[in-house]
């Protein structure tokens, strides 16, 4: 459970007496479960182990791929376009950065809901013949718009989850 490990581990991490590598190992988790947290297939299901179990095609030259795999990969990397990690760092704070009190408003929980909300009403849902509770036709060829929107909803998701990350350290380890 993300939530009840989040909760512990944030304990350690902020417990100076829990010892070095006790607390990396919490850092660790608690990166990952917060980066975990806006992605919208690890908060969505149809039944398809967060679409682990759905095949799409991205087209020529490329291997079908997940679509969890793709939304942890291609749609991130279109998202990023040709920027380098540190440049797109950077478009992200220019972008988002003036709503960062506003963004980091919330709970865990109400993060992972928002990208359960995402896997509903996008994720899903706008797959080309798509039925909820059925399996999704495979392979899915994904559309352009569906690509370029996905692109755009994972830049804001990125940007969500690094200016939450930062409050969470920020609350738990500036002292």
């Amino acid at each position: 459970c993300p939530l009840a490990a989040y909760d512990r581990y944030v304990k350690v991490l902020a417990d100076p007496g829990a010892g070095r590598e006790a607390r990396l190992d919490a850092l660790r988790v608690v990166v990952h479960v917060i980066g975990d947290a806006h992605q919208p297939l690890h908060a969505g299901d149809n039944g398809d182990r967060g679409g682990n179990d759905v095949s799409v095609d991205m087209g020529p030259q490329r291997d079908p791929r997940s679509l969890h795999g793709n939304w942890d990969r291609e749609v991130v990397d279109l998202a990023k376009g040709r920027a380098s990690n540190r440049q797109f760092a950077r478009q992200l704070v220019r972008q988002f950065g003036s709503n960062a009190p506003r963004l980091r408003n919330g709970t865990l929980r109400d993060w992972m809901q928002e990208s359960y909300e995402l896997a509903q009403t996008f994720t899903y849902a706008r797959l080309p013949g798509f039925v909820c509770g059925r399996p999704a036709p495979s392979p899915v060829r994904l559309p352009q718009q569906y690509r370029d929107e996905a692109a755009r909803i994972a830049k804001a998701r990125l940007a969500r989850g690094g200016i939450r990350l930062a409050g969470v350290l920020n609350a738990t380890l500036v002292r």
